[in-house]
């Protein structure tokens, strides 16, 4: 490049810049001059005015003002030979005698012949340098908190996700919270413990750290009383309070708090503790344990962000835990029950039997008709009664099975006919007693049925016995059945009772629901229309009813056809 400027007395110079260098040069935010190769000034840009408070008709054709004395400067003679030096921290002297730290970089200007006939210098104030870094430092340490935080409520959200996963219906919670403290390792804690509260008892149910070697130490006792622990040591205080704690950094002095003995103090100085978090297992306001989160080697913090996602795992978790109580007492109770009917109902059937043996014995004795009347009277109601307890037995010993899904069935081919028949053999006389009209109506077209004529009987007879006891005197039962589409026959128990309120309808096949009715005696134990439900429904058919209160109650249900079954 040839440069040409003139000099402040107006002797030309050894070289000038074209129009467009001495504008972009004029416009540089940097401060740039050049010198010759004698070290004089040949170029000086209002940036470097502003920078040194030289003007330029000051500087041109002298040495460096910015350099002290008659000192040419080293990068200038480095320069000079070829060098290219670049962000130097250097002072240099303002014209009203300030020294400056400034950034220069400095770069020879070849010739013609290619030997540098002069040096061109960039200049940068130090400290507006040093500004603009930290200001970027401090952006890019902005962008990258932004986008940890980020990754991190990410890394949180999966947790959550894959906890609610893992604990959303598993009744196994001892398992689901093992699992569940493995997943917090290392997204959440560097390790974690999960403690159960029950019975004022503290049981560890879970522990997991990423060192294997260290998490023996997080080991317990399986199950300790509250009161062993202070109530100043985090876990204990969560449970007794029912609010988390949040150590952000822990010390030796809150460590000799948590501790329960000089030997767990140790324990606690290995974990190499640096940061403790500490939420309720907790659901509906009751506090079922703590999960304490830790780092220690990693030496993060916890922040506000992370106890609110802890609280939300231990809400979780508590969730699961409730409910899988529940179950496990649920479990306890039927356990209980069916050992207390099998007993009950073993115990009472024989009792039973030998009431009815001996009673049936002594009316069908060769001297029955020598005996009085009214003994005759008791005898036959001791026959009833007995027999009306049986059959509560086995309706109970039914519903268990019910509930438990074992109710059995022996299906075989069944005339509709016959079905009617026998149910109408036993229950048209108890109609009468009572002043009922009954009848029954069969066509001889219907198909047979695929049933257990036991339980179909059974079926009949809970039916039929509601209806005469909800009959008043004077009214009618109808039994009938019928095809209304094809592979199934329904059948239909009509009376002309009291009726069943609209809004007991949906609710009178459940088990245990008795009808309650200013007329009516509320007798037995409400087990007659659930079962007749379920022995429907595991034949495959329907049941249900349609009633207007004071007009009588219709109830029909439907079995398979023996064809449909084939």
């Amino acid at each position: 490049m040839t440069l040409h400027q003139t000099s402040a007395s107006g002797a030309p110079q050894e070289s000038s810049p074209s129009i467009s260098l001495q504008s972009l040069i004029r416009s540089s935010p940097l401060a740039l001059y050049v010198q010759g190769s004698d070290g004089r000034i040949r170029l000086w840009s209002p940036a470097a005015e502003r920078l040194f408070g030289w003007t330029e008709a000051e500087v041109l054709g002298r040495l460096d003002p910015t350099l002290p004395g008659s000192d040419r400067g080293e990068t200038f003679e480095e320069a000079l030979i070829g060098a290219r030096l670049v962000d130097l921290p250097d002072r240099r002297i303002h014209r009203d005698g300030r020294t400056l730290d400034v950034l220069v970089s400095v770069a020879p200007l070849d010739g013609d012949g290619g030997a540098p006939q002069g040096v061109i210098t960039l200049a940068m104030d130090g400290v507006d340098r040093l500004d603009a870094e930290r200001a970027q430092a401090h952006v890019l340490a902005g962008e990258r908190g932004a986008r940890e935080a980020a990754e991190g409520a990410a890394r949180r959200s999966q947790v959550l996700a894959e906890a609610s996963a893992l604990l959303d219906g598993n009744l196994d919670y001892a398992s689901a919270l093992r699992i569940l403290a493995r997943l917090c390792v290392p997204t959440l804690a560097d390790f974690c413990v999960i403690d159960e509260l029950e019975d004022d008892h503290i049981s560890r149910r879970a522990f997991a750290h990423l060192d294997k070697v260290q998490e023996i130490l997080l080991r317990r006792d399986p199950r300790q009383p509250l009161g062993h622990f202070k109530e100043r040591h985090p876990a204990a205080r969560v449970m007794l309070r029912g609010e988390s704690i949040c150590i952000e950094v822990v010390d030796d002095e809150a460590l000799a708090t948590m501790a329960s003995s000089d030997a767990h103090l140790e324990r606690l100085r290995c974990l190499q503790l640096h940061s403790l978090l500490v939420v309720p297992l907790a659901t509906g306001g009751t506090v079922l344990g703590a999960v304490t989160l830790a780092f220690g080697p990693s030496r993060r913090r916890y922040t506000e962000a992370d106890r609110a996602v802890a609280e939300e795992l231990g809400r979780r978790a508590g969730i699961a835990v409730h409910t899988a109580r529940l179950y496990r007492e649920s479990r306890r109770a039927v356990r209980a029950r069916e050992r207390l009917l099998a007993v009950v109902s073993h115990d009472l059937r024989n009792s039973l039997a030998t009431v009815l043996l001996n009673s049936s014995a002594v009316v069908e004795s060769p001297s029955a008709s020598d005996i009085d009347p009214a003994i005759r009277d008791q005898l036959d109601w001791i026959a009833r009664s007995a027999e009306q307890m049986n059959r509560l037995i086995s309706d109970l010993l039914d519903a268990s099975a019910i509930e438990l899904d074992r109710l059995s069935l022996a299906s075989s081919s069944n005339a509709v006919g016959a079905l009617l028949s026998e149910a109408a053999r036993t229950y048209a006389p108890l109609a009468g007693e009572r002043r009922i009209e009954f009848d029954h109506d069969c066509p001889d077209s219907l198909p047979d049925v695929c049933v257990d004529a036991g339980r179909i009987h059974q079926v009949l007879g809970n039916l039929l016995g509601n209806a005469i006891k909800f009959t008043p005197p004077g009214g009618a039962i109808r039994l009938q059945a019928a095809v209304d589409s094809p592979g199934e026959v329904r059948f239909s128990v009509i009376d002309t009772g009291f009726g069943i309120e609209p809004d007991h309808l949906p609710e009178i096949f459940e088990l245990y629901w008795q009808a309650e009715h200013d007329r009516a005696p509320r007798v037995g134990a409400g087990l007659g229309l659930g079962i007749a439900k379920a022995i429907v429904e595991r034949h495959g058919g329907r049941i249900w009813a349609e009633s207007q209160l004071g007009s009588g109650s219709r109830f029909h249900f439907t079995v398979p056809t023996v064809e449909a079954r084939a």
